[in-house]
């Protein structure tokens, strides 16, 4: 936690030089960091007000990656915190984003990171589903390391499903 302190308190001196100097892009990545670190401490109502802004500003630059990064990073802050209604319609707003815009990479982990949500709801078979539609992104994206972590889930869930009916 103290060395997010420290890293919120480094960037904001980055923002008033940003400010300053009137850099666009340098303050989008700023705004984005200050509030993953506020997040990070749990300052949620600040983290949310950065992560506002910076998608704002990053939509206004049109820089489309970075918007699905920013709504990926507010939506697992918000898992975190466990305002997981919150958290699924953060998380389902940056997967139409990248259905719209055709980002296989981001569609996948944002499916993945949804099932993870549904899974802290205790709703696995909604988990189940995201997963098993998060392979064909990630396949196509070739995240092979995400892949495996998402094969490995499925398997522990069938598994328990078959021991579950055994029982």
């Amino acid at each position: 936690k103290g060395e997010f302190s420290k890293a919120v308190q480094a960037l904001k001196g980055g923002q008033r030089k940003a400010k300053e100097s009137q850099n666009s892009s340098c303050m989008g990545t700023l705004l984005k960091h200050l509030g993953f670190c506020l997040g990070e401490v749990n300052d949620l109502s600040d983290a949310e007000d950065y992560f506002e802004a910076s998608l704002a500003l990053t939509r206004g630059l049109g820089k489309r990656k970075e918007e699905l990064e920013i709504l990926l990073r507010f939506g697992k802050i918000h898992t975190k915190s466990k305002d997981l209604e919150h958290a699924l319609a953060q998380l389902k707003e940056g997967l139409e984003l990248a259905e719209k815009y055709k980002d296989n990479r981001y569609e996948g982990l944002f499916l993945v990171q949804i099932g993870d949500t549904y899974l802290l709801m205790k709703e696995k078979q909604s988990a189940v589903e995201n997963y098993m539609k998060a392979l064909a992104p990630l396949k196509k994206a070739k995240e092979l390391i995400l892949l495996d972590e998402i094969n490995h889930r499925l398997n522990q869930s069938f598994e328990l499903e078959e021991d579950n009916e055994e029982s």
